[in-house]
């Protein structure tokens, strides 16, 4: 009797068995227990080790790749007790295997169905449906700044606080910010930057974010550090800016917009820019053709979320006149950041409701940091800051800081 089940496992297990070149990978389930990838004991092979609780996690991986197995995870389908989810992503993305999973035609109109789902809903409602969840879930992972971007790390042992810190110094230092100036803050998030660099630099200035949620949030957070009559935070969209500013900055915003919002953000920093002033993009990235966007991020993490390429960002500068003065790729700086939100919310899950956030919720999750660190450690993924003036003869430091 035909056993899609069984099927399905064997089909897995013959793909991945074939194009794992670096690691180990151990099946247990009721079948036994199997290993495919190179001898264990390899020197320098990684080892994870699954165990399968539902036969349906082979169907599911087979048929619907990350997505499925993202499903499968939530659903307690299998766990990873050795190696974790944030091994067994990186082996399988840097193997490529993630991509060499989704074999079935079934897979194809189930993602035009999400990616549908999401176009037709405006671009502020995918960011409302990511970041108005509930403070209290992102207090549990995040540093006290609530600094949900990329870290900057000077050693590897810098504790999460440290290294947001450091980013957002590294930020003010790139801007040259001279107390006194103004600056706007284009996706500002829970305010973080604006206050750290009210505080220390004395500017004054204004976020904007689609987030009710977080504008509320960020004006709270500005009180509270003294700053209010300093900075103030807007629920609105970038393009409501008005007036001009002496520098202009952009953190983690650029990947919730759709590319054809690319020429407006980048014509709006440049009529917002006054002359001779620094602005500053910070977004995650894709350093290759062709952005392939991970199936399960779309459905629940960052619905509508799309990673721009560098090519991308300096063409619309060109067409600004903008100059380019300086491009660094912080991506393993991300993995970092991302293992500490990890650890965070291993620690702190705990303290949140499960009325409010099941199970499967968190599940999805641990998924999601798994996910993350493969992404920033392994993949053509990148996290670029791109340093920008409309002063074609300013003066710069021969070194970055």
């Amino acid at each position: 009797m035909f056993n899609v089940h069984a099927t399905a496992r064997q089909l897995l297990l013959s793909h991945w068995s074939r194009s794992l070149k670096d690691a180990t990978i151990v099946i247990h389930d009721d079948k036994g227990t199997e290993s495919i990838g190179v001898p264990r004991g390899t020197p320098g092979a990684d080892v994870v080790e699954l165990q399968i609780a539902n036969q349906r996690f082979f169907t599911r991986t087979l048929s619907l790749g990350s997505l499925g197995m993202g499903e499968a995870y939530m659903d307690r389908d299998f766990t990873a007790p050795v190696g974790g989810l944030d091994g067994l992503m990186t082996v399988l993305v840097r193997n490529n295997l993630k991509h060499k999973t989704r074999i079935d035609p079934v897979f194809a109109l189930k993602y035009a169905g999400i990616l549908a789902f999401n176009f037709f809903r405006s671009p502020a409602s995918n960011v409302q449906s990511h970041y108005d969840l509930g403070d209290d879930l992102f207090e549990s992972f995040l540093d006290p700044y609530m600094q949900y971007t990329c870290a900057y790390a000077c050693t590897p042992e810098d504790d999460l606080a440290s290294m947001q810190l450091n980013k957002m110094d590294r930020i003010c230092r790139k801007l040259r910010l001279k107390e006194g100036e103004t600056v706007v803050d284009l996706g500002c998030g829970w305010g973080g930057l604006l206050v750290y660099a009210a505080k220390h630099y004395g500017i004054r200035g204004r976020g904007f974010t689609n987030s009710p949620a977080m504008a509320n949030g960020a004006n709270r957070r500005a009180a509270e550090a003294g700053v209010a009559d300093q900075i103030t935070f807007t629920y609105g969209d970038f393009t409501e800016v008005r007036g001009q500013y002496d520098k202009v900055v952009s953190i983690g915003m650029m990947e919730h917009l759709r590319q054809r919002q690319y020429p407006l953000m980048f014509e709006i920093i440049a009529r917002t820019l006054k002359y001779g002033g620094l602005a500053l993009v910070h977004t995650c990235a894709c350093t290759i053709d062709k952005n392939r966007h991970d199936p399960f991020i779309q459905k629940y993490i960052f619905p509508g979320s799309n990673w721009p390429r560098l090519a991308q960002i300096v063409e619309n500068t060109e067409r600004q006149k903008l100059a380019v003065i300086d491009v660094e790729n912080l991506a393993r700086h991300y993995v970092l950041t991302v293992k500490h939100w990890k650890k965070n919310f291993e620690t702190n899950r705990h303290k949140l409701d499960p009325k409010k956030y099941d199970e499967r919720f968190m599940r999805m999750w641990e998924f999601f940091f798994g996910w993350c660190v493969a992404a920033s450690s392994v993949s053509e993924g990148a996290l670029f800051q791109v340093l920008l003036s409309n002063d074609f003869a300013m003066h710069h430091p021969y070194q970055r800081v």
